[in-house]
């Protein structure tokens, strides 16, 4: 990491840190944290981030945000809140946004999460359904190699989730925030394929592999 990354990542986390205590603030921070390597800080405020939105939907739901709380919930190790992100977004499902492509990957990414591959599958043509929608395609394409366990198409399919968030990060809607820092889709989407025995072998500045192994071995422990 060169010394314009760090700073970029202090800054952040110093202006986030002194904002409200929101849960999309606190996952600012966590994000901040991981990319300055600090993994137990980072955990820590994955699991308040979490706790936030769980406590108060507004946080996400008005913002028609449910991959934040999916994100969240993968990041911060907390298997124990499974039932409680399912009864939320099962609610969301009624929402005026529930049918959107972010809900769609929500919904996919928490069945892919606790292990039913069916219930993920079904979501899979919607969110590959339009190679235009980059992230979301690419993402698509990556739970679908995920449940295939093909290792060739989920390199294939991270690389070029990370390309479009690289995209979003420099020129697009991430530009302004430390959203924009991590691939967060990438970022889960590896902790599953890792947890079944497949290989993440990709380099990028939006991956932490430092925070995934850190997080296998709190399993392990």
């Amino acid at each position: 990491m060169d010394s314009g990354e760090h700073q970029k990542y202090v800054k952040a986390l110093e202006v986030f840190s002194k904002a409200q205590p929101w849960p999309e603030n606190y996952l600012m921070i966590a994000i901040s944290l991981t990319q300055l390597g600090k993994f137990t800080k980072a955990l820590h405020s994955y699991r308040q981030s979490v706790q936030g939105f769980l406590n108060d939907r507004k946080a996400w739901l008005g913002t028609g945000q449910p991959n934040w709380l999916v994100y969240s919930y993968i990041l911060a190790n907390q298997a124990d809140l499974h039932p409680k992100v399912c009864e939320e977004l099962e609610a969301y499902k009624q929402h005026p946004g529930g049918d959107s492509l972010v809900a769609f990957y929500a919904y996919g990414m928490l069945h892919l999460m606790s292990g039913d591959d069916n219930g993920a599958s079904v979501y899979v043509p919607k969110l590959t359904k339009n190679p235009r929608h980059k992230w979301i395609f690419a993402a698509g394409k990556t739970m679908q190699a995920i449940v295939e366990q093909s290792q060739v198409d989920l390199r294939e399919s991270l690389h070029g989730l990370l390309i479009a968030h690289q995209r979003l990060a420099k020129f697009g809607s991430l530009r302004e925030t430390p959203e924009g820092f991590l691939c967060l889709p990438a970022m889960v989407l590896s902790r599953v394929a890792l947890d079944r025995g497949m290989e993440v072998d990709l380099e990028s500045e939006y991956l932490s592999r430092g925070y995934l192994n850190y997080l296998l071995h709190e399993d392990n422990s």
